[in-house]
């Protein structure tokens, strides 16, 4: 029992990170193919309510005058990279107005750093730390793959391109988590990107 409980967080990573992905594989399909992504995104639920773990989701403060410098320099980061990518799609550095859709979008990117800065990068603690980060972001950009893989979608999307990015943002987000010892970072710097990108836009078509 004692060797199993010594293999729970990796036991937790690999079985939390197929639910995750098995969602959004199939979270496209139509009926019966979409009931599988709501029962594993129960399963997910379920896991991770199961997981005693101390600190699983926001973490604690080693320093609040370090966490208080990672938030700013978060939140720029941010920032930059939305003025980027707005300007390189020929969109207004900022919103115009925000429509209904960016409140959406911010709980969503909150809740994936919950499910993945939070709870999966925390089965990695000491010494497993930095695995953590790595393993947590290739999980995230699994996730997001995995929506633009599924036969039901019709749009051409690079999902190389995606991945790349956003396992390179998971590391970013990861490393506030790790070395502040808080999940704040993460989900500022998460919500601000979501709200600029997303904040004058209809419903993605993505979502549906």
């Amino acid at each position: 029992m004692n060797g199993l409980h010594a293999y729970r967080p990796m036991i937790n990573f690999i079985t939390g990170t197929i639910f995750v992905v098995m969602f959004s594989y199939f979270i496209h399909e139509v009926f019966p193919l979409r009931v599988i992504a709501f029962f594993s995104l129960t399963a997910l639920a379920l896991l991770i309510a199961a997981d005693q773990q101390d600190n699983k989701f926001l973490g604690w403060v080693k320093d609040a005058r370090e966490l208080r410098i990672t938030i700013f320099l978060s939140i720029i980061v941010s920032i930059s990279t939305v003025l980027y990518l707005r300007n390189d799609a020929g969109l207004s550095l900022i919103p115009v107005k925000l429509k209904w859709f960016a409140i959406i979008a911010v709980a969503i990117g909150c809740t994936e750093e919950l499910v993945f800065r939070g709870w999966l990068q925390s089965q990695f603690n000491g010494k497993w730390g930095i695995t953590g980060i790595i393993f947590a972001a290739l999980a995230h950009a699994s996730y997001k793959t995995a929506l633009f893989l599924s036969p039901a979608i019709l749009y051409d999307v690079s999902t190389s391109y995606l991945f790349v990015v956003t396992f390179i943002a998971g590391i970013f987000l990861g490393a506030t988590r790790h070395f502040t010892g808080s999940l704040w970072p993460a989900i500022i710097a998460h919500a601000i990107f979501d709200l600029l990108v997303y904040g004058d836009s209809a419903l993605p078509w993505w979502v549906f």
